[in-house]
């Protein structure tokens, strides 16, 4: 983590705990549980399975076999 990152995290630490608004901590921590689901799903979307790797390899060897390449 870097030292902004570290600054950054302790600064939101430090207004939350000053916070007596019940209702904005609420709504906080609701769009804090969506946005951890989004970026979630979005590293999951990025993944490539090995198999998807394999195949990759697979064409590849088999243009340069072809003599596809340059």
């Amino acid at each position: 983590m870097t030292t902004a990152a570290i600054e950054l995290r302790d600064a939101i630490a430090t207004d939350l705990f000053a916070t007596e608004d019940f209702d904005l901590l609420a709504k906080l921590r609701k769009y804090q549980t969506r946005l951890k689901a989004k970026i979630t799903a979005q590293a999951k979307d990025e993944y490539i399975s090995k198999e998807e790797i394999l195949a990759g390899i697979d064409a590849g060897l088999k243009d340069v076999k072809m003599g596809r390449f340059r």
